[in-house]
């Protein structure tokens, strides 16, 4: 990580804020490429769960120094000092969320298969480096002003093993995107997890709206067994094995 950073980046307005970190849309002063400035702040005191970096921040920069990959955002500098770390990467104009709920833009067909495209080839690479999303959303698939999509936040991935036999946490992926083995409490998955997620934002990119927005983890399984019908062991095998197994009521009404 570099020192103290210089002062190269002229602000030019705030794109958002979360609990650790302000996002910025700023401009190189040398070569007036417009970039995003993610500044994350340094966690120092007693009564907080950790103090320091905060670990996604870590593992979000460790992930995009390893990974290059035209659809994946491109991280360009990591600068700071005790109090804050600053994230220099692409500026994007907006995501994907915002044109699947916009009233004005009308998504079409090409569209559709141009966008998924683009998200299989950047998340096929990723498991070819044996790497984990874990937080494929709408929101997290980033638009270029060219139309090209970027990959972000990569707070959640994981390194997984050759032969799925590394547990993991369960609790990842948003609920809306998040698959039956994860809502069922599994802690041994690949990248069965990151699929799934992207089926969801296919169907969510023809809906324009999500195909399963369960408001907790039990309605979340109902949403999906409505649609798609409820696993047994003839159609599952091991699923009443899993940790958080609850057996449902047999769904008929199948969507096609």
């Amino acid at each position: 990580m570099e020192e103290k950073p210089v002062k190269i980046y002229e602000k030019l307005e705030c794109l958002g804020e979360g609990s650790y970190a302000k996002v910025f849309k700023a401009r190189d002063k040398k070569t007036n490429v417009i970039v995003a400035i993610k500044k994350i702040k340094v966690i120092i005191g007693h009564g907080v769960d950790f103090c320091g970096i905060n670990p996604t921040t870590i593992r979000e920069i460790r992930f995009l120094k390893s990974i290059e990959h035209p659809y994946i955002i491109k991280l360009h500098h990591v600068m700071g000092d005790s109090l804050k770390i600053s994230l220099i990467i692409d500026y994007m104009e907006g995501d994907l969320r915002n044109i699947i709920h916009s009233r004005t833009i009308a998504i079409s067909q090409s569209h559709i298969k141009s966008y998924m495209k683009m998200m299989v080839d950047a998340i096929s690479f990723m498991h070819s480096k044996w790497i984990l999303h874990r937080d494929l959303k709408p929101e997290n698939i980033l638009i270029a002003p060219d139309g090209t999509i970027r990959i972000t936040d990569f707070g959640l991935a994981r390194i997984y093993g050759h032969f799925h036999d590394i547990e993991m946490t369960a609790n990842v992926v948003t609920r809306w995107y998040r698959s039956p083995e994860l809502l069922y409490g599994s802690t041994l998955y690949g990248e069965g997890v990151d699929v799934w997620a992207l089926g969801c934002i296919f169907a969510e990119l023809f809906l324009k709206a999500p195909l399963f927005p369960g408001d907790s983890d039990l309605s979340q399984l109902n949403e999906i067994f409505e649609k798609l019908g409820t696993p047994d062991e003839s159609t599952w095998p091991g699923v009443s094995t899993l940790p958080d197994y609850i057996p449902y009521k047999k769904k008929t009404n199948i969507v096609p």
